[in-house]
């Protein structure tokens, strides 16, 4: 029976896939995995959640992370909804089934060591602080409340243009923003963001970049030992090209499933390079006058390069 809630895995080789949680227990981990093989960290081999009405809840003894920050294990607290949770190296968000869950970045995690350091940078700043203050509290007084810069709409669709982003669509909800579509890369989205966020407009990110696409397609392949494989985008939005030897295996049926269930995924192409390569080398011989002392063919769609001392007249 499956639950009202789901998950979206943000590393490993299912990374932004979105799966339907079933009612009851799910094991993620190396032993007896539920959902995928992931490599755990803290010596541990599987974690365990506890699916319910009420919501999803972790069942193995850890310390995890909720956006970066270390959080105590408690077994009768149910993992927040909508926020990058962190067990074990494992990085996923929990949602609700019928609402969208956006592409995120794994958050670093926040350690004690580094709210010493901050501890530490902020006690150094308070004398300052103080000194200044009477010199700029007058002024703040004097001085009228700050309010958020003015904007219209028209503004916003402006600052997309301004910002070479014509795939980018906008669904207002009163001042707030929800963004839909697809980018290049999350850099080109920066000077947008900061402009929102200058403006006080609270914004909904599911936007989709290449960039991203391409690193789960990447870390899908690497996972199964599909490596050297160039991912380029190809000629249609959600298209993309993979370039390399790329040999029939049983294995590769699960790599079509996991790429067509990646987020901003619509298809894509195998170029095999290799006879390029080849014709590349046999170039490289003759330039070096070595193509007689050397045999290049292809079996099993393997390309075979053997040195010999044979003629021209034996090729």
């Amino acid at each position: 029976m499956l639950s009202s809630y789901k998950i979206k895995l943000l590393n490993g080789a299912m990374r932004n896939r979105e799966l339907q949680l079933p009612m009851g227990n799910l094991t993620i981990g190396t032993e007896d995995n539920d959902i995928v093989y992931f490599p755990l960290e803290q010596g541990l081999n599987q974690f365990l959640l506890d699916i319910r009405e009420e919501g999803v809840f972790l069942l193995s003894p850890v310390e995890f992370w909720i956006d970066g920050q270390p959080t105590p294990y408690e077994a009768d607290q149910s993992l927040p909804v909508g926020k990058v949770i962190d067990i074990a190296g494992c990085c996923f968000i929990i949602g609700d089934i019928d609402h969208t869950l956006p592409l995120s970045d794994v958050p670093e995690r926040f350690s004690a060591k580094n709210r010493r350091k901050k501890r530490l940078i902020l006690a150094s700043v308070i004398g300052a602080a103080i000194a200044l203050s009477g010199a700029i509290g007058s002024y703040v007084l004097r001085s009228p409340k700050a309010e958020p810069p003015a904007f219209t709409r028209a503004d916003v669709y402006q600052q997309l243009k301004e910002n070479k982003l014509h795939a980018i669509t906008l669904v207002w909800h009163g001042k707030n923003v929800a963004l839909y579509g697809r980018c290049e890369s999350t850099t080109d989205l920066t000077p947008f963001f900061y402009y929102l966020k200058e403006k006080n407009i609270f914004y909904y990110n599911n936007i989709i970049c290449n960039n991203q696409i391409i690193s789960a397609i990447n870390d899908i392949l690497t996972e199964y030992g599909y490596k050297d494989i160039i991912i380029t985008k190809g000629n249609k939005p959600g298209f993309f090209l993979l370039s390399g030897y790329i040999p029939p295996s049983p294995k590769w049926s699960e790599v079509e499933n996991l790429l067509l269930n990646t987020p901003g995924v619509a298809g894509w192409e195998i170029h095999n390079n290799s006879n390029n390569k080849i014709n590349e080398l046999a170039s490289e011989f003759k330039k070096n006058k070595l193509i007689n002392y050397v045999n290049i063919f292809k079996k099993n769609d393997v390309n075979h390069c053997c040195g010999g001392g044979f003629s021209t007249e034996r090729e």
